[in-house]
């Protein structure tokens, strides 16, 4: 148990690395944040436009776009001391999450009728799960005391990209999506609850999540490293072919081109 301890810092190091750049990804600006006054008027804006949005597909997307808004908020009030309207975000955060991902479904579905290339659960699990990365890089650098303002949000964030996942399993055709998601979730997850056996102080809560206890933090993350592996391996065959055809291709351009001088030259 002691040696478990002791690499829990060198591999939550290497696990965070990934965090920072997580929370750098691309979000609009906050603009009104909630300690603003007039931070009323914002949200209003938001629900008259999640009104107007015709059919809930198109409501869907726009709840999503939206969310992207309220991570930018979340981040802007923890940067700036203010946890509790960096909650008051959280909160807000995770009732679109809802509305984005309430009718999956239904939506694939009509996805497939139409031949659509990009799905709407495919559009909605990839921005969800780019939102998920920002809150859980927040997270890990938030102290303990803050971290249940984004319990929530977080809890919001993946039950909504599982859902989206459930249905894109069911498409051979988005398997390569699915996983890459699928990686990226289990990644976070998994930081979390580093993080969180590394805080705890209390070694008899510890010693009760060691390995081969049934249901244990340990083996809840070795199942989702295991299950990074397959798919990594998987993606790996789906790619090797696309990467041996696109450098034939190359090699083809540059043989016909070389030709093509051979000859202006005669």
């Amino acid at each position: 148990m002691i040696k478990k301890i002791l690499v829990l810092p060198f591999i939550i190091l290497f696990l965070f690395s990934g965090s920072v750049n997580a929370e750098s990804n691309d979000l609009p600006d906050p603009g009104l944040t909630p300690e603003n006054p007039l931070y009323f008027f914002d949200t209003l804006g938001e629900s008259v436009s999640l009104f107007f949005a015709f059919g809930k597909e198109t409501k869907a997307i726009r709840a999503a776009e939206i969310a992207d808004e309220k991570v930018s908020e979340i981040q802007a009030m923890i940067r700036a001391g203010r946890p509790e309207f960096a909650e008051q975000a959280a909160n807000r955060y995770g009732g679109l999450v809802d509305i984005a991902t309430d009718d999956l479904e239904e939506w694939s579905a009509k996805d497939d009728e139409l031949g659509a290339g990009n799905s709407t659960p495919e559009i909605i699990a990839q921005k969800v799960s780019n939102q998920l990365g920002v809150l859980s890089g927040i997270y890990t650098q938030i102290p303990n005391s803050e971290k249940s303002i984004l319990q929530h949000a977080i809890d919001k964030s993946e039950n909504g990209i599982e859902n989206a996942l459930n249905i894109l399993s069911s498409d051979p055709k988005k398997e390569q999506t699915r996983m890459e998601i699928q990686n990226r979730l289990n990644q976070y997850k998994r930081q979390r609850m580093m993080l969180n056996v590394q805080e705890n102080e209390n070694q008899d809560k510890i010693q009760k999540g060691m390995p081969g206890n049934e249901g244990s933090i340990y083996d809840q993350m070795q199942q989702m490293e295991n299950e990074q592996i397959r798919n990594q391996n998987k993606l790996n065959e789906i790619n090797t072919p696309m990467r041996r055809e696109s450098s034939k291709g190359m090699n083809q351009n540059q043989n016909n081109n070389s030709m093509g001088g051979q000859g202006k030259n005669k």
